[in-house]
């Protein structure tokens, strides 16, 4: 790049730049005039220089980022991490297993559930709060192929209808526990946006009725 320099004389920003950074001409006449003004511009842009090198190595910690991910997520628009979530496939629904002989009418206290999506799995217990009308949901993610990684700092929204109704991040387990008041329809959204985001329709802690 060919660089004008100033009708002064004084060797220009974009001249200083290129020198700081190894591009420009080796030796400079005016710079060896003495001129202390454009030294001092040339010191400037090597102390530039040498800052942006080092923001180029630094990288700060992975749990950082997914913490700051978890509450800019939490703090995002109304349905943005909905849309970028993918729905969960129900694997496993203790509300469908066969009772025991000789169980009889009575309520299930809790609703086990598993779901999984892109390698992740999402473990889910719903219970009812006693005498209220509260319902207690626990739950848990974690890598099908590596339950050991940690997942701290997700997002986890409950949503009803395009409302949210309450949230939290995962802890350094990837666990996390919410109480709801039970609506015809929650959504539970849990990651960081993106396709790693997982999304079901939470069910309702139901009475179990057996009259045989």
């Amino acid at each position: 790049m060919t660089h004008t320099a100033p009708r002064t004389g004084h060797i220009g920003d974009e001249q200083c730049a290129d020198f700081a950074r190894g591009r420009g001409r080796a030796r400079h006449a005016h710079l060896e005039s003495g001129c202390e003004k454009c030294a001092r511009r040339l010191q400037l842009w090597k102390a530039v220089s040498r800052v942006a090198q080092r923001e180029v190595r630094y990288a700060p910690p992975d749990a950082v980022v997914r913490q700051a991910r978890g509450h800019f997520a939490l703090n995002k628009p109304a349905g943005f991490l909905e849309r970028t979530a993918r729905a969960a496939t129900l694997l496993f629904d203790s509300m469908t297993t066969p009772l025991v002989q000789g169980v009889r009418a009575g309520v299930m206290p809790s609703r086990l559930l598993l779901y999984g999506k892109g390698g992740r799995l999402l473990k889910l217990r719903v219970e009812s709060q006693g005498e209220t009308e509260w319902l207690s949901l626990v739950g848990q993610v974690v890598e099908e192929n590596d339950p050991k990684r940690k997942l701290p700092n997700l997002p986890v929204l409950v949503q009803s209808g395009s409302k949210t109704v309450n949230q939290t991040l995962t802890n350094q387990s990837g666990e996390f526990e919410l109480e709801l008041e039970p609506a015809s329809s929650l959504r539970l959204v849990v990651g960081a946006p993106g396709p790693e985001a997982l999304m079901v329709v939470l069910p309702v802690v139901a009475a179990v009725d057996d009259k045989a």
